[in-house]
Formats: C-alpha cells, structure tokens, sequence
C-alpha cells in the first residue's frame, strides 16, 4: 500500500483527527493537483504521527504550498503519543527529502516550533476567530453579540427572512460566483473542488448549506458550514450585495452556531481573516481573536525575488 492508501484507512479509524487533516478532505482540496502524505511510525510499525502536503509545480519548482478552502494542515500527532522533539525532528527530515524550492504551510498550533526553526524555517502568524464553549443557553450567546449584530438579526427575523438547509451544491457554487461577479471579484475556487468539497462533507454528515431566504422565495445569503468532532467551520459565506443591509448574513451566522450546538460541538471557528474589517465583522459575535502559525522556507533566489517584489 501506497503512504495516501494507509493514510486513507488511518484516518477511517480516528474520526477524532481534526476537519483539515482528514485524508477525505485533503482529496478534495487538491482537486487534479498532486498531494502525498508523510508517515512517522513507532518500533511496531504503527502510524503515530503524519503530515498532509499539496504539491504545487510550476515553472520548473517544486513547492509544497497551502491547499485553499483549508485553515491548515500541518503535522497530527496521535494523542496517545507523547508530542516530543524527536517525532518533530523525524517530520522534518522527511520534508527536507522532498527537495522543496519552497515549503508553506499553516500548521493548527504553535506547539514545538523550535525544531522548525532551528532547520531554517520562517515562523510567522495568522489570526483566526473562536466562539469557545458554544454549548451554553442560546440566550448566553446572542447576549455576547455586539447591538449592532442583535439589531441586524432581529431586523432580518421581522422582515420575514428564514434559514433553510440546501442540498445542491452545484446551485451554491453558481449563486456563490454570481455574488462574487456582482462585486467585480473572480470565485478563486475550481467548480469541481468547491462543489466535491461541499458533495462531500454533506455525504459524511460533516456539512451543510444554509439559506437565507425572503418572503418573496429570493435567496439573499447562504453558508457552507463544515465540522469535525469539536468545532464547527464557517466556511464559505456568500451575499448578494445588494441585500447586504438585509441582516440575512448576520441570520446565517445566528442558525450556523444553533446548528453547531445541536451537533454537540464545543468551538464556532469563523476561518479567520487578516482584513481589518472582515475580523472586526467576526469580533462582534463574541469570538476571540486566536493565532496560528505559519511554517516557510524558501531554497531559490528567484521565489525570494518573486515574494519581496509581490
């Protein structure tokens, strides 16, 4: 068997291993692009620990590079497996094999950074946004909401908007370009990967498209919300702008963090984002600001070049 092969029966066995690090969702992410995973074993050839990679080629370079639609990858430890230097060291010299011109990845914490950048490698951080513990009383949650949100919310439920859930990933990624094309904005994500993305976390019951919808039958917001055992992802949310003031995207937050407690979830991530006033948007449903690092190193002049210029 194949790495990917052991990799996709691993990750059958351990539903625990978070949403990004899932081999189903690494499937759909890469899309026609290659990917492989790296496996770390103990003495008794048991899979302890590995790391996901989306191989991008171009120009005559090789790069391991950030998949979209996806907050991070990174290395999985298992949880019975003591989280040490030497598994760290073992990951990365596995990488170092692959002879990278570039290597860059967001990885889901800033645990043992140290042997990463003892090897070279560039630390630097982006910024994400959590509802921790959503498993209180609606009514403690909706109090965390900034006026402006409750006021938005409560406008969108008096004039008659309600959330309903879709099943046709096709008609979201259509409404979901037509949205962006209103703003003069391109949809960055192939059809084939947003739509098996959606397909398929709704097949395993670990998605689903939500609705915003008038009393006229119009949509006017919808939401491709995705989880895994703990936290609910906001993944993919989408307006028509020129019903931005509705409150309908402010609705769609409201019932995606319903629906998360109804799974039994404990976290409401909203992706994050390092525009000012998207965070800010996030910031005024109560969540908190959280860091996450991201690992590079680049081994050619010319993407040094490429990266200073951009």
């Amino acid at each position: 068997m194949t790495n990917k092969e052991q990799y996709l029966s691993f990750c059958q066995q351990h539903p625990e291993i978070p949403l990004f690090q899932q081999a189903w969702w690494m499937q759909c992410v890469a899309g026609h692009k290659e990917w492989d995973v790296l496996l770390i074993r103990n003495e008794q050839n048991e899979i302890i620990a590995f790391l996901p990679y989306l191989i991008v080629r171009k120009y005559g370079f090789r790069m391991v590079l950030q998949p979209l639609l996806s907050q991070c990858n990174g290395p999985w430890t298992r949880s019975d497996v003591s989280t040490d230097k030497e598994i760290s060291d073992k990951i990365i010299s596995e990488v170092e094999k692959l002879n990278l011109h570039w290597f860059m990845q967001y990885f889901p914490s800033s645990t043992l950074l140290d042997p990463w950048i003892d090897k070279g490698y560039k630390i630097s951080h982006r910024h994400t946004y959590v509802i921790e513990s959503i498993q209180q009383s609606p009514e403690t949650i909706f109090q965390r909401f900034s006026s402006a949100q409750k006021r938005q919310i409560k406008k969108a439920e008096r004039n008659g908007i309600i959330v309903k859930e879709g099943h046709c990933a096709a008609d979201f990624y259509q409404f979901h370009t037509s949205c962006l094309k209103q703003r003069g904005e391109k949809n960055l994500n192939l059809p084939d990967v947003e739509v098996t993305l959606c397909e398929e976390a709704m097949k395993r019951e670990k998605g689903a498209l939500l609705y915003a919808i008038d009393h006229t039958g119009k949509t006017l917001a919808s939401l491709f919300l995705a989880w895994d055992s703990t936290t609910a992802y906001y993944m993919i949310p989408v307006y028509d702008n020129e019903e931005k003031s509705s409150g309908a995207s402010s609705l769609l937050v409201w019932h995606g963090i319903l629906l998360a407690q109804q799974k039994g979830l404990s976290r409401f991530d909203f992706e994050g984002s390092m525009q000012p006033s998207i965070a800010q948007y996030y910031k005024q449903f109560g969540s908190t600001e959280t860091e996450y690092p991201q690992i590079e190193k680049i081994n050619h002049p010319l993407i040094k070049l490429w990266k200073k210029i951009r």
